[in-house]
């Protein structure tokens, strides 16, 4: 857990550099720098400080100080090393590291810092050092194939499953029908009907049977594909290469959604910047607060970058205090309220997080992501937002086999997060569950005709 310590005091650091959870000889080391970075990511703010002595060479120690006049941003403190160490298996003879550490968050006032300004920490260097990629390996045993083939390749058990599903429930209705019409006859001519009747049955349990083949065959695909398809005695791969062999990229596209970094300047209007200390993760969100009797804005926005024709998904999270009638998740046009797409929160279930999403297709290259009630009035209003994510699933699953939003609420459920930033992989465990689950909502057909669901 890291420490806070308020702006305005000196920090002090034993610092020491493992590789693989055994120290670093630094012994030979040359062209050692120290920096810090503020604001919340290695690069935000970067420093060049001098002020640290390599205590215990052999043992990987350094003693860092941080003076309070280059501390001038609050948030999260980043330590950075970099180092330069020999090393003949590099063609110029040398290996450059970089290795980083958060140990501290500055704050503004004492009531929120500890009563510590020295620490200790540790730096594993061995999680920076990695193999070939996954797309680099899928190659080496598909050397005439392009880096599309093998995103299609990727996505291939998600956009067949809907459309084997679709093959084995039409088989299973036309089967169904034989069946009937073989009752039908059955009433007239006894010998006919019943051999007609033998004949559907066994068409029904075929169809039953092929579509748990089909799930089956999506599990070996998956479990194919987490071993790279090598056989006994073969080199194994390393974990990270077996993780993105089989994974989906999804990037979240609103910045700050999860208004936990203080800077919102990107959410309008100037009204509706104001964080407020309840969330549904993390410390803080954002909202509508009016006591009533002030004529005051009712929403606020975000705009961000689209692509014309892409399929669009998004999500947020509301906290319902006061009742806004009108209170919505949409979608517009950017700079306006055209082309809108819009789900109502249930502005009767009151002080409880309650979660709403909307698909839509973007008809402008910058759309408008908006919470709220879009009327600006005097009435009393108290609503809370929080973990606002929108996502490309044109780009992330291909044209043509984005789901729809049932299915995505589905994947970020089955996922067990309510939030993220930037881009995440979606690891091969996941996506089965998620496939599976898809695949469970006709189970009951599958089970009537025979079949089988684990």
């Amino acid at each position: 857990m890291r420490t806070n310590v308020r702006i305005g005091n000196d920090i002090k650091l034993m610092w020491q550099i493992l590789d693989g959870g055994v120290p670093v000889n630094l012994t030979n080391a040359t062209d050692i720098k120290v920096s810090i970075a503020q604001g919340g990511i290695p690069s935000c703010n970067k420093i060049e400080i001098t002020t640290f002595e390599v205590t215990d060479a052999v043992n990987g120690m350094i003693e860092v100080e941080v003076q309070k006049e280059v501390i001038t941003k609050l948030g999260y403190l980043w330590t950075i090393l970099e180092y330069t160490v020999p090393d003949s298996s590099m063609i110029d003879g040398n290996r450059k590291i970089t290795v980083d550490n958060v140990p501290v968050r500055i704050v503004a006032v004492t009531a929120e810092a500890s009563q510590d300004s020295e620490f200790t920490v540790s730096s594993d260097i061995q999680a920076g050092f990695q193999g070939l990629s996954a797309y680099e390996v899928w190659l080496k045993d598909n050397p005439d194939k392009t880096k599309e083939d093998y995103y299609n390749w990727l996505q291939k058990p998600a956009t067949d499953i809907a459309e084997t599903v679709n093959l084995q429930e039409q088989a299973r209705v036309e089967a169904e029908g034989l069946r009937v019409l073989a009752e039908e006859l059955r009433q007239t001519n006894t010998a006919t009907a019943i051999s007609n009747a033998e004949e559907a049955t066994l068409n029904a349990n075929t169809a039953a049977q092929n579509a748990d083949n089909a799930r089956l065959a999506i599990q070996d695909d998956l479990a194919l594909k987490a071993n790279h398809g090598y056989g006994e005695g073969e080199e194994p791969k390393t974990l990270k290469q077996v993780e993105d062999y089989a994974s989906v990229k999804i990037e979240n596209l609103i910045i700050n959604g999860g208004f936990e970094n203080p800077d919102l300047t990107n959410w309008s209007p100037a009204a509706f910047r104001k964080r407020y200390d309840i969330a549904k993760t993390g410390l803080k969100s954002i909202g509508v607060v009016n006591s009533g009797g002030t004529f005051y804005t009712q929403y606020g926005y975000t705009e961000i970058p689209t692509v014309i024709g892409n399929i669009y998904y998004t999500s947020a999270w509301c906290y319902v205090v006061v009742a806004s009638p009108n209170n919505r998740l949409s979608k517009y046009n950017a700079g306006g309220f055209a082309s809108g797409v819009s789900s109502t929160y249930n502005n009767s279930l009151l002080n409880e997080w309650q979660n709403n999403s909307i698909l839509f297709t973007a008809t402008a290259e910058s759309t408008r992501i908006l919470n709220g009630d879009t009327a600006s009035t005097s009435a009393a209003r108290e609503v809370y937002y929080d973990n606002v994510i929108t996502i490309d699933l044109t780009t992330a699953f291909g044209a043509g086999n984005e789901p729809t939003k049932d299915e995505m609420d589905l994947l970020i459920s089955t996922l067990g997060i309510d939030y993220f930033e930037g881009e995440i992989t979606i690891p091969a465990q996941k996506i089965m569950q998620w496939q599976l689950a898809l695949i469970r909502k006709n189970k009951n057909a599958i089970i009537a005709l025979g079949g089988t669901i684990i």
